[in-house]
């Protein structure tokens, strides 16, 4: 789940995916928070990233990328 704050296709998830964020990082600064650790599971199992910046999250987009671009590339060789 990479859903940005203000989600233009579904603002009240994007909101939604902050708050659980939010909450997630208050719970690591040993502050008061919602999070327990139940939810912070089912998050996880359902792949939920607690940050939009992590270097996973570029692989991941750069691996998607580039497999896009090498479909494209096969698309236009086989044209050719």
């Amino acid at each position: 789940c990479n859903v940005p704050r203000k989600w233009k296709r579904d603002p009240t998830l994007g909101e939604w995916v902050h708050f659980q964020r939010r909450q997630f990082r208050l719970k690591q600064l040993g502050r008061r928070n919602h999070m327990t650790e139940e939810r912070i599971g089912k998050l996880e199992a359902v792949g939920f990233e607690w940050s939009r910046s992590t270097p996973q999250n570029y692989i991941r987009l750069y691996t998607e990328q580039k497999g896009l671009y090498e479909e494209d590339e096969k698309e236009e060789t086989s044209a050719s």
